[in-house]
């Protein structure tokens, strides 16, 4: 039995020339087996770097939590490095969606929202994971009374592909029984914050803290079982035009969709020659 962990970014205004706004949704997928190995290692990090009993981490502080103030700058880094080192460590997977906002890009699967067609493609490939592994999943989301409307919308959402599916698939080892908990108990869900918000903030083109700590987060993004590329199956970013971002940020040398490969980077996509900027006549 597996758990998938679930948690959402956004970014209205990415620095990254050529994107508009993004909606990402991501999660950690771990084996019930050792959560609480997990949890505790965790809890013993975070003792460890002086967080006070109870105290949550998160990819962006804001001024009521304790790292805003307390845990900054290399020592900030190094602890979101031992936290995703054990990760990958103890074998969690993990898969990010990111959605272009701008209104007249179609969505991949035909929903009516990006954040919709986030959910549709973030399950999709759980499912897909959990079938070749052949292990059922449950998924746990933040509380909503903790989130606010955001939250509740975003596990209105879940619920409902579980029961219909999605035009690709109906879902076979997701669990329609949801599960909300509050994130500030459960470690789980911050690393799900710290993976998603993390990779939201590379696709989009923060410069500053992103690089050096998504280069421990690529190692535990899911990939194709017989072509190994991670574009499209642990990192999906939509429109297709952004194919050449798995190149640049995920290190893939190629992509294949629908029996048909594409050597990256592609002169036919976005950000041949340049992950910060797009050919004019291609944008």
């Amino acid at each position: 039995m597996y758990s998938l962990y679930v948690d959402d970014s956004s970014q209205d205004h990415p620095t990254r020339v050529g994107l508009g706004p993004m909606f990402s949704l991501g999660g950690v997928i771990v084996s019930n087996e050792i959560k609480a190995t997990l949890e505790h290692q965790l809890d013993a990090i975070c003792e460890q770097f002086g967080f006070p009993i109870g105290e949550e981490f998160k990819w962006s502080p804001s001024r009521k939590h304790w790292m805003r103030s307390h845990l900054t700058g290399p020592v900030r880094d190094a602890f979101f490095r031992r936290v995703l080192l054990l990760a990958t460590m103890h074998g969690v997977k993990a898969v990010v969606v990111a959605e272009d906002c701008t209104a007249n890009y179609s969505r991949a699967n035909c929903q009516t929202s990006p954040q919709d067609d986030a959910v549709d493609l973030l399950l999709e490939r759980a499912d897909l994971y959990c079938r070749r592994n052949n292990h059922s999943c449950q998924i746990i989301i933040d509380n909503p009374s903790g989130n606010g409307r955001n939250a509740r919308i975003l596990t209105k959402r879940i619920k409902l592909l579980l029961r219909d599916g999605t035009k690709v698939l109906k879902f076979k080892k997701l669990s329609n029984d949801v599960m909300t908990r509050d994130s500030k108990t459960s470690r789980l869900l911050q690393l799900a914050d710290i993976i998603t918000s993390c990779s939201c903030a590379r696709i989009c083109g923060e410069s500053r803290f992103s690089p050096q700590l998504f280069k421990f987060i690529v190692p535990m993004l899911l990939r194709h079982p017989i072509h190994d590329q991670i574009g499209g199956v642990g990192l999906k970013i939509h429109p297709s035009k952004y194919t050449n971002l798995y190149h640049w940020l995920c290190g893939d040398s190629f992509y294949v969709a629908n029996k048909t490969q594409m050597q990256l980077p592609s002169p036919f996509q976005l950000y041949y020659a340049n992950p910060n900027q797009p050919p004019a006549e291609i944008a």
